[in-house]
């Protein structure tokens, strides 16, 4: 094993991103540079359907600093955003229904992929299906095993987790959750 890392490392590959793509949805997966994330954006869901004041204003997908890391935001302002204030939470809970919310983490590398159920209905062309048949088209199309259903506060979902500790969550709305599980406390 020692010997297969060293050549990975040798080539340039980082055991990170060996890992982490191994489950990547829409091009997007765990660990990526948050920059590909907003180049894949641009390129997958170029304009989400957000109510605007100003539709002439050009947008696009771009970092904005958020608590401990970065969020991708659509947004027509230039430069970086900054959304550590108190109306920024609610401003992305808001925004979030219209196009994938993606975190990282403060060395830029995406953290967080969800999807609300307009997106998710927009992005795999979803909206017939009722939950069931799309985790099973999820499933299918991302070479997943299998999903385990759960109840948590009275909603139906389906979980995966891999080998590595990537979990990804599926709602009964069909909105997706891709996040790294936590690591234990005791060792």
């Amino acid at each position: 094993m020692k010997n297969k890392i060293a050549v990975l490392l040798a080539l340039g590959i980082s055991i990170s991103n060996i890992f982490s793509a191994d489950i990547k949805i829409k091009g997007l997966y765990l660990g990526m540079p948050a920059q590909d994330a907003v180049e894949v954006l641009n390129k997958i869901f170029p304009k989400p359907q957000i109510p605007s004041r100003d539709d002439n204003v050009q947008k696009e997908y771009k970092l904005a600093k958020f608590s401990d890391g970065y969020v991708i935001i659509y947004s027509g302002v230039s430069g970086e955003s900054n959304l550590d204030n108190p109306m920024a939470g609610e401003a992305l809970n808001f925004f979030a229904s219209f196009y994938p919310m993606i975190t990282t983490d403060i060395d830029k590398k995406v953290d967080e992929i969800s999807i609300s159920p307009n997106v998710s209905n927009q992005l795999f062309n979803s909206e017939s299906l009722d939950a069931n048949e799309f985790v099973k088209k999820f499933m299918d199309a991302y070479n997943i095993p299998e999903f385990k259903p759960f109840e948590k506060d009275n909603e139906f979902l389906w979980k995966y987790t891999n080998s590595d500790g990537i979990e990804i969550y599926i709602g009964s709305d069909k909105s997706v959750l891709i996040k790294k599980a936590p690591k234990s406390q005791f060792n």
